[in-house]
């Protein structure tokens, strides 16, 4: 048993108590993107545009 990865204290065999990850993902999305799923979907995709970009550049 390990704690869940949410940050609510409680204890699970797996990374998130069922439904948790949501809630762990609106956490950050509030923290860091003023609340705008938008600003992180956009984040999120020019995050790993980049990472393809540089993974093409290297190989």
């Amino acid at each position: 048993m390990r704690a869940c990865g949410y940050g609510c204290g409680q204890q699970t065999e797996r990374d998130f108590v069922p439904g948790h990850e949501n809630g762990a993902i609106q956490q950050r999305v509030r923290e860091h993107f003023d609340g705008s799923t938008s600003a992180f979907l956009a984040w999120l995709d020019e995050t790993l545009a980049m990472g393809v970009r540089a993974s093409a550049a290297a190989g």
